[in-house]
């Protein structure tokens, strides 16, 4: 049998996940500076959720969104970031496959330079991909499975969703 091509992904910057992250913020620094509080600890809370969410928004749907994402069947992935470097891994079991949303759950080989950080997580929302990719990702999210030796978890349940055959 012929081992079917790698998928090949470029997300782009999407808008309703930027939306989200500003909408998020917002509702949170203003229940920051409704508590009752001194001012200064107010002014602290407010920059501090500030903060975090420009981080999330950079890594989201700034810098920090991976340029070029080669997805296997085999649920090896490579992910290739702008300034060229790329990070080999494997697709971890909490992967999240929805309807609108992936997770992209993912551990780094030993050879990478991310093998310090024990797990990485790419979230990719519908409108980053066009509507054949983003479906074909989801597919082989669900249905993929990693070998037989692998091919189920611990308690005997299949890698798919699929009923076991």
């Amino acid at each position: 049998m012929r081992v079917p091509p790698r998928l090949r992904l470029e997300p782009r910057p999407s808008r309703l996940l930027c939306r989200a992250i500003a909408a998020g913020a917002l509702a949170t620094a203003t229940l920051a500076v409704c508590l009752p509080l001194p001012w200064a600890v107010r002014l602290v809370l407010t920059l501090s959720v500030a903060l975090v969410a420009l981080r999330a928004a950079r890594r989201t749907v700034g810098r920090g969104l991976p340029a070029i994402v080669h997805l296997g069947l085999d649920r090896r992935l490579s992910v290739t970031m702008p300034d060229g470097r790329t990070h080999a891994g494997t697709l971890s079991g909490a992967t999240y496959v929805g309807f609108r949303l992936v997770a992209i759950h993912w551990r780094p080989d030993r050879s990478s330079a991310l093998a310090p950080v024990r797990a990485r997580t790419l979230l990719i929302v519908a409108d980053m991909l066009p509507a054949d990719d983003f479906r074909q990702l989801r597919v082989l999210l669900r249905y993929g499975r990693a070998g037989p030796a692998t091919s189920g978890d611990a308690a005997g349940r299949p890698a798919s969703h699929a009923p076991p055959s």
